[in-house]
């Protein structure tokens, strides 16, 4: 069975909302399926550390949990609670990202810590009191509470962060083995690699790990030259490489924007979404 929403494109011009999980990609199959198969792994990763988590805090009752409830109980009604956390951290990160998508990684990540704390603080209290109903004076103050949230956020962030920079250094090596065609136009000293290249006029502004380099040729000459090197357009004037991607973004409009490993932002255009959502980019 086949399902489809298809909305009246809006009078402003923006994208019509459609859905339709058996779209096929450009490359063959469903692109439903493979964003599906793309966070599938990350998804059961998870939810088996949840569930270590939940079994982990059972066994050691804090806050005076430990024996208010049977064991499986006991592990359901944290394993919810974990579960609620996810959810506010994910929903706070996503409005961070679309009001603050033009401020720098560590700049987000540490507003969508104190949003995630402010909210999840009194659910966390207000958790312990109605599920468990530990004694009284087990029950921690909300601002004590909200001191240990913010530690175990700061904590998780940090962590991520590591990870993150971790496997951006081995991803993104600062001599790749191949050069492209394209580098033969830049100077002879030049060891680095090339970001992205954006179209000016008559040139072509190359974007590098050692400078910007103005080259007089057309964009798609440039990016025929960088064959060697997986990459994809964002819009009709920027073109960028695959592994000098950081993230997605979107700027205060809401509109997205592709984050490079330098920092800078490259605008997307509505035309190559579908592309870079087959790619998993954004």
């Amino acid at each position: 069975m086949r399902f489809s929403i298809n909305l009246i494109r809006p009078t402003d011009g923006s994208l019509p909302l459609t859905f339709d999980p058996y779209q096929t990609s450009a490359t063959g199959g469903s692109s439903f399926t493979q964003k599906i198969a793309r966070v599938l792994p990350h998804c059961m990763a998870c939810f088996f550390i949840a569930i270590a988590a939940a079994v982990v805090l059972t066994v050691a009752g804090p806050f005076g949990t430990l024996g208010m409830a049977n064991f499986w109980t006991s592990v359901a009604n944290w394993l919810g609670l974990i579960a609620t956390s996810l959810v506010i951290a994910l929903m706070s990160k996503r409005i961070i990202s679309t009001m603050l998508g033009t401020q720098s990684a560590l700049v987000r990540e540490f507003v969508v810590v104190v949003m995630t704390t402010c909210v999840f603080t009194p659910v966390l209290h207000l958790w312990l009191i109605t599920l468990f109903s530990p004694a009284e004076d087990a029950v921690p103050s909300m601002g004590y509470l909200f001191l240990l949230v913010l530690l175990i956020c700061l904590s998780l962030s940090v962590l991520m962060l590591t990870v993150s920079l971790s496997l951006q250094g081995r991803t993104t090596p600062e001599s790749p083995a191949v050069q492209p065609r394209l580098s033969k136009r830049l100077p002879d000293a030049f060891s680095g690699r090339i970001l992205r290249l954006t179209a000016q006029g008559h040139s072509v502004m190359i974007q590098t790990t050692e400078g910007t380099f103005d080259v007089r040729m057309r964009l798609a000459d440039a990016i025929d030259e960088m064959t060697d090197v997986h990459g994809f357009s964002t819009h009709r004037s920027h073109w960028v490489v695959a592994d000098a991607v950081a993230d997605a973004a979107r700027d205060t409009s809401g509109k997205p924007h592709l984050r490079m490993v330098d920092g800078a932002l490259v605008p997307v255009s509505r035309s190559y979404v579908a592309a870079l959502e087959e790619e998993g980019v954004i």
